[in-house]
């Protein structure tokens, strides 16, 4: 049998996890020497790491690219959470996958690879975590303009009463949300959170009766009037 040969069996035998003391035992069946077993295992060891590698890299790259794109289109314009806490979150999970799928890149299959990768992640620490912020804050800004553009598209002026609020403080960044009541044209009730300026919220009163627009085919995204020209864009 090939020389090549036995390189691919034994490649598949170290895929499916068989021990070397096995895969020796059954190239000595085969008829081949210490030397030439040495050799098969020598090549066929270098080739199953390669491959390991690149799944590896393949891997981070994949899944920085699906917490991408989930960040930036999955999340419900709805979801009742605070959009930065949840920004920060998928900022810090792409900086992380990106920063193992960049290690795994510079680094191959050479002796004490994985401590120069985790020396490398360790000196590296706090560009990524710059990373994961501008990050963060794209899924804020993108979250924020889907809004935006559901209330554009089909917004309703309507009074709610402010039922609750309160302020979440995040890294530096504090964010002021109002829980406001209000009816839809077809009468039927809603709660819903609002999220406002420092200002708005200092002024704010529980019971306080206020102006709003609400999305009429998703009433849970809902922008408080403050101004104006607000009030004057969704008059039209």
């Amino acid at each position: 049998m090939p020389h090549e040969q036995h390189v691919k069996e034994t490649v598949k035998m170290l895929q499916k996890g068989r021990l070397e003391a096995m895969i020796k035992l059954l190239l000595e069946d085969k008829g081949l020497n210490e030397e030439e077993i040495s050799q098969v295992l020598d090549q066929a060891n270098a080739i199953y790491l390669q491959r390991s590698l690149w799944i590896k890299r393949l891997g981070f790259l994949a899944l920085s690219v699906v917490i991408l794109l989930f960040f930036l289109n999955a999340i419900p314009v709805t979801w009742d959470m605070s959009a930065i806490f949840v920004s920060l979150i998928g900022g810090g999970l792409l900086a992380t996958t990106l920063s193992y799928a960049i290690s795994s890149f510079m680094f191959g299959i050479e002796k004490n690879t994985l401590k120069r990768q985790k020396q490398w992640r360790g000196k590296t620490f706090g560009f990524f975590v710059f990373i994961g912020i501008v990050a963060g804050a794209g899924f804020a800004v993108n979250h924020g303009m889907a809004q935006d553009s559901q209330l554009d598209e089909d917004g309703i002026l309507a009074y709610g009463v402010i039922v609750d609020g309160h302020s979440q403080r995040v890294k530096r960044t504090t964010t002021y949300t109002l829980k406001i009541k209000f009816k839809t044209k077809s009468g039927k009730e809603h709660t819903s959170k609002a999220s406002v300026s420092e200002r708005t919220f200092s002024n704010s009163a529980i019971g306080q009766q206020v102006p709003i627009v609400y999305s009429a085919s998703r009433p849970g995204i809902i922008k408080m009037i403050t101004s104006r020209e607000l009030l004057e864009k969704y008059m039209e």
